[in-house]
């Protein structure tokens, strides 16, 4: 005989499906609380300002709460319970709060940019503080609190208190233990080209988030389940339970997830380059006190993630509170009641001097975002050795079998990177003197691909690859309308400035030979020697210019003080869109063989002119940035003028080549160094021997939590390789040996042997060794010259076979063989028994001086050579 129910068992059951059709209809139970008040203060095209509590009275500590992208800004205030607003009004405090909306119902909201989100909390401090008088205190969860670090940067600290984050992570997981982080950030770029253009939906998003940890997600849902007939037990967590599950996520903007996606791919929100605007920002500008919350059990803001916070603002005094919880602990938990609202209003009254801090929040000590990597296990290690085929394709033997046997030890010391290089060394391998390649090609190549990437920087503005076409174009239309042809020398006379490297492309582009003259030496000497026709000068060499007897242009920036000299021509004024280009026109004509540049070394009477050809620009360009295993997450830094080797043919050419970002600084100071290095995240930069001395006496302080990888240069002394690599640990150094009248290009890239210069790059020109007698080349019974021995001094031959330089000197011919031809460098060398290059000193009577070429040493102590 079955079992009777009890009134209670019916009473249950029956509240559970009263409860069950309530859920289904409205997403969950209703509830009679109300939202807190606030005031729309502030209604802008990408975001809402909101005022909390406007009644309370003046003078309160202002703080504006910023959410994530993917939530709502509610999350400031789900419930009375758990509202953050309320309990920081609760603290003495005066909330605002940012409002983004959902940008699928937004206008424009589809197409916001990280930027855009950053300038909106930018705006938002300004507005606070202009309505309260009083610096605020930004409040960030998750993306919200790198919006607020970014800002903070941006504003240059101006009208910011202090920053305080909840779980905002500034670096990704060790996805490098697994499969390499080239392959894996290739995938999601892949991914990003379709996110960029259609988001993600909110149901996706919602979907996303809730399912990110499934079993509690799962357990979550039975437990509430259980309980559907006790309402009154459920009600005080509805809220919480309702806003995670339906009401917390809205879509996200594809361009701002792509953008993100890129910063941490490169690592820029720790090590800088952040562009906003037309800006490059870095977080070592933040000075205001810092507040991070930590959750220790955050899978989506893991504790390393957070914390590097101190590696990206070392100026910054940072504190830290963590908590026993995962990251939608961190805003909404009983832990966030009990320490991260108290625990902020403490804060913001320690920072205006009033009491201590409590006991659960610490300094942030410098090496707390520092863990030992875990080993790699063995199914990480089969997923990370396939992806390292699979990154490769296969293409790195077909590239080597191309460069030749003689390069592979080079090729092979570039490790991994020289994968993504293979198709340079192709290209490099296959280039003949009819080749079409030059610099204003290369440009173009990058407008085409990459027209919204940065592709210069100067004076801590962003310039694109499509503003800076745009502007040669406009620029080419003067030049062509002031009557310069194909062929034709003109000289240019600049500092360096963004004016200055578009002349030098727009000249490229038409097809006309550039000669860089060095202000403050010879002119008229360098005129005669370049076989200059018409002169291009900026406003501050102009009247200098306009001394000579051919026609001047002026090119310079519009608001500048423009004192044009009487016949000058001001290309600013010529309207690119009346100038018709005449029918012999066509862009980018240059093929390597054809002079593109001429460079001067020398002083006075021993002035000279050194002929570059587009290839010889090209060769070193796709070499070095093979060398330095460059990507277009990297940033060059360099200080030399273009109208220097080392500008003109590494820093520019090889940024051109590996689509890298170039910081041209006008002139080096130590004093700003390192905040110009982390502002632009210089991740290589070109030295000089003057350069170095300084940085490496730097103070421990100044040096620590930079971006830098590699220097790369010339002419530095042994001892002071040794104390560079002693002070800066893990940066290498890559030492190279290249001269203007060959296209010879050698690269110590192991950085082993210090002082010594390496091998020749792949796809450069092989290069000897020869005996010398009484100042001529040593030859043989044979007659040809004989090879020097591992270790005998000798001068540096370069195979001129096929040759794409233009340089005065004449070729050598039957020197090893019958119909071979090789060029006289006239600097002496000896190899070791390696096959590694020493450089000793430029021979007596040589015409070319050392320190005035590209990447040439002057002096490097060789005794401690092997």
């Amino acid at each position: 005989m079955g079992s009777t129910p009890t009134a209670s068992n019916i009473d249950r059951v029956i509240a559970t499906i009263v409860n069950g059709i309530e859920v289904a209809r409205y997403g969950g139970l209703k509830t009679e609380e109300e939202p807190a008040p606030h005031d729309v203060v502030a209604h802008e095209p990408v975001y809402r300002l909101r005022h909390y509590y406007p009644d309370s009275p003046a003078g309160l500590p202002p703080v504006v709460l910023v959410p994530p992208l993917s939530q709502v800004a509610v999350v400031w205030d789900i419930s009375p319970q758990t509202s953050a607003v309320a309990m920081l009004r609760e603290q003495g405090l005066d909330p605002w709060v940012v409002d983004f909306g959902d940008p699928a119902v937004e206008p424009g909201g589809n197409e916001r940019t990280f930027g855009d989100h950053v300038l909106a909390v930018a705006d938002a401090v300004q507005r606070v503080r202009q309505a309260t008088g009083r610096d605020v205190h930004l409040v960030g969860y998750c993306q919200g609190g790198i919006f607020c670090y970014t800002a903070t940067a941006y504003l240059g600290n101006a009208g910011v208190a202090s920053v305080i984050a909840l779980g905002s992570p500034l670096t990704t997981l060790d996805i490098d233990r697994v499969v390499p982080q080239d392959l894996f950030w290739g995938i999601v770029g892949l991914e990003s080209k379709i996110i960029g253009k259609t988001g993600l939906p909110r149901w996706f998003v919602t979907q996303l988030f809730n399912w990110s940890s499934p079993h509690r997600n799962i357990r979550n849902d039975i437990e509430f389940l259980l309980a559907l007939h006790d309402r009154e037990s459920l009600l005080p967590r509805e809220p919480q339970r309702k806003f995670l599950k339906t009401g917390a996520w809205i879509s996200w903007s594809g361009p701002a997830l792509v953008e993100l996606l890129e910063l941490l791919a490169d690592n820029r929100l720790v090590e800088g380059g952040v562009v906003i605007g037309d800006r490059t920002v870095g977080f070592a500008d933040i000075t205001c006190p810092i507040l991070t919350f930590v959750g220790e059990a955050d899978f989506l803001a893991p504790p390393a993630t957070v914390r590097a916070v101190r590696r990206a603002a070392p100026n910054a005094d940072i504190h830290e509170c963590t908590l026993p919880v995962g990251h939608f602990g961190l805003p909404v938990s009983s832990h966030a009641k009990q320490k991260t609202w108290p625990g902020i209003g403490a804060w913001v009254r320690w920072t205006n001097g009033e009491g201590d801090l409590p006991d659960f929040i610490h300094e942030l000590e410098p090496s707390s975002d520092v863990e030992a990597p875990a080993p790699r296990g063995s199914i990480a290690g089969l997923t990370y050795g396939a992806g390292l085929v699979a990154g490769t394709g296969f293409n790195l033997p077909a590239a080597l079998s191309r460069a030749g046997k003689h390069l592979a030890t080079t090729v092979v010391e570039l490790s991994r990177e020289a994968a993504a290089a293979a198709p340079r060394l192709v290209r490099l391998e296959s280039m003949g003197p009819r080749t079409t390649i030059s610099y204003g090609a290369l440009l173009d190549d990058l407008a085409r691909s990459r027209p919204d990437k940065v592709a210069f920087l100067f004076a801590d503005r962003v310039h694109t690859h499509a503003e800076t076409k745009q502007r040669i174009d406009s620029v080419v239309c003067g030049l062509v309308s002031a009557g310069v042809r194909k062929g034709e020398r003109v000289g240019v006379l600049m500092h360096t400035r963004p004016s200055s490297l578009v002349a030098i492309a727009a000249l490229n582009r038409i097809g006309a030979v550039t000669v860089l003259h060095r202000p403050g030496h010879d002119l008229a000497e360098e005129i005669r020697l370049g076989h200059v026709t018409k002169i291009l000068a900026d406003p501050e060499h102009a009247a200098t210019a306009a001394t000579t007897a051919l026609p001047v242009f002026v090119l310079g920036a519009v608001h500048e003080d423009r004192d044009i000299p009487s016949g000058a021509v001001d290309l600013a004024q010529v309207d690119p869109d009346r100038v018709r280009l005449p029918a012999w026109y066509r862009a980018n004509p240059g093929c390597a063989g054809d002079v593109a540049f001429v460079l001067f070394g020398g002083a006075e009477e021993q002035t000279r002119a050194d002929l570059i050809t587009n290839g010889r620009w090209a060769t070193s360009a796709l070499a070095a940035s093979t060398a330095c295993a460059l990507t277009p997450g990297d940033t060059i830094y360099s200080s030399s003028p273009l109208h220097h080797p080392t500008g003109l043919l590494l820093a520019t050419a090889a940024a051109t080549a590996s689509g890298a970002r170039v910081a041209l600084i006008d002139e080096f100071d130590p004093d700003t160094f390192w905040s110009q290095v982390r502002r632009n995240r210089a991740t290589v930069v070109t030295y000089t021997r003057d350069m170095l001395e300084p940085l490496a006496d730097a103070p421990e302080r100044i040096r620590k939590n930079h971006p830098i990888r590699l220097f790369v240069g010339s002419a530095m002394p042994a001892d002071l390789w040794r104390r560079v690599s002693d002070r800066f640990g893990s940066v290498g150094v890559l030492e190279m040996y290249a001269s203007t009248r060959s296209d010879a290009i050698l690269g110590n890239v192991s950085g082993r042997k210090i002082g010594s210069v390496g091998k020749p790059l792949p796809g450069t020109p092989r290069v000897c060794v020869v005996e010398m007698e009484d100042g001529r080349i040593r030859t043989g019974e044979d007659g040809y010259a004989v090879p020097a021995r591992p270790g005998q001094v000798g001068q540096l031959l370069v195979d001129a076979s096929g040759k794409i330089f233009a340089g005065n000197d004449i070729a050598l011919r039957g020197v090893f063989d019958r119909d071979d031809e090789w060029m006289a460098t006239g600097d002496l060398f000896r190899v070791d028994r390696d096959g590694d290059f020493w450089f000793v000193t430029s021979m007596p009577g040589a015409t070319e001086q050392p320190e005035e070429c590209l990447l040439e040493l002057r002096a490097v102590e060789t005794a401690s050579a092997q």
